[in-house]
């Protein structure tokens, strides 16, 4: 999130940008698309492909039947900043099936990032659209997730190397083959797909969004005292 520098909030990395007087804030988190992959290949041993769980997902409702997702499967940075973290699924029953599981995933991972726009927000940042770019974005169900959780549109480029293709305009910048980065990019960057909110869905998930934050809250404290133990070893 580029910024004028005056909306420190220490929930989120703060970088200087490459134009002179703005600085980025990330919220960087650590697990997603690792959260699907491990999902797919490590539980489910890669009998589906994600698109195949993507495709039956599209079958299950919002809200994945009451089963939520908290994505720190490897702690987490921004915004909560808990290295102790660790993936749950709750609300897990004898009807759940790897569809309703790999949504849920889908949501948490949505979740958390509405937590980091959340947070971005109420510290000022101006915050409308969500651009989208790498593996994830090539996927039209996380994509609309996003959308109806944030009730922003998703926007995914047209080239999804971004930060690639942006460390290449910036060598142009350098080498004087451009000479104004904000024109270059308006210029170059292209829009592939934009997602849209459905808005009573956006409704349904602030409800569901409320109960990630309060489970991730009930249960972080053990996280912590359970750390010391995690590991059995011999003594």
């Amino acid at each position: 999130m580029p910024t004028d520098g005056n909306n420190f909030n220490d929930a989120f990395v703060a970088i200087e940008h490459a134009i002179a007087g703005r600085q980025l804030r990330l919220g960087a988190m650590v697990a997603s698309g690792a959260s699907v992959a491990w999902l797919q290949q490590n539980i489910l041993k890669g009998e589906q492909s994600v698109e195949q769980l993507s495709n039956d997902a599209q079958s299950v409702a919002p809200g994945s039947e009451g089963l939520i997702f908290l994505p720190y499967m490897m702690g987490e940075r921004s915004p909560i900043w808990h290295t102790n973290a660790r993936g749950v699924f709750f609300g897990l029953s004898l009807t759940t099936t790897p569809a309703m599981i790999f949504r849920a995933v889908l949501e948490g991972t949505a979740f958390a990032l509405a937590h980091n726009v959340e947070i971005g927000k109420a510290a000022g940042i101006k915050i409308d659209e969500i651009r989208s770019i790498g593996g994830g974005s090539k996927s039209g169900l996380w994509n609309q997730i996003k959308a109806d959780v944030l009730g922003m549109p998703i926007a995914v480029l047209a080239d999804s190397v971004g930060a690639a293709v942006g460390d290449a305009y910036l060598a142009g910048m350098g080498a004087g083959m451009f000479k104004d980065i904000r024109q270059t990019i308006k210029t170059n960057v292209k829009i592939e797909a934009r997602f849209t909110p459905d808005q009573k869905v956006h409704t349904y998930y602030q409800e569901r969004y409320a109960r990630f934050r309060s489970l991730y809250e009930s249960i972080k404290d053990e996280f912590d005292k359970s750390a010391p133990s995690a590991s059995y070893r011999v003594k």
